[in-house]
């Protein structure tokens, strides 16, 4: 059997529904197939704003670092990395957003600065990422 991961976001949902931390002592929830359908679509929101290369993540670090997002590319590559020793689905992530942060899209306004608003959405989005990524996304169970 397979078991869904955790984010920040989920064991969240979890802790009202149950008012405890799962899975704890052999015990978590079966998810319905609507249920693990708006699962699925958490973990992909994590992944797609991961602060790295291509990814809406990626595009949103970028305008409100710069040219220094380039740097960040390089930590989140080795912390998936460093993940695909404990799901090995991150060493696939790790190399396709190598390949495809090598270059990056052309802006065509690269000179106009983030307003107070756009940071602060920029870092809302960010905190977002961080409640929504699953670190270890599936594993085998009894």
């Amino acid at each position: 059997m397979l078991i869904e991961g955790n984010s920040l976001l989920y064991i969240l949902f979890k802790f009202l529904v149950f008012g405890r931390y799962l899975p704890r002592g052999g015990m978590d929830v079966s998810l319905h197939p609507t249920a693990f359908a708006g699962w699925a679509g958490l973990m992909l929101t994590g992944v797609n704003l991961m602060p790295v290369g291509q990814l809406d993540g990626g595009h949103i670090v970028y305008a409100l670092l710069g040219h220094h997002a380039r740097r960040l590319n390089w930590v989140v590559i080795a912390v998936l990395v460093a993940l695909g020793f404990v799901w090995q689905g991150w060493f696939l992530w790790a190399a396709l957003l190598f390949l495809f942060s090598r270059r990056r899209a052309l802006l065509l306004d690269e000179i106009t600065e983030l307003d107070l608003p756009g940071q602060l959405l920029a870092i809302l989005v960010v905190l977002l990422f961080i409640l929504t990524f699953v670190p270890i996304p599936m594993r085998v169970g009894r």
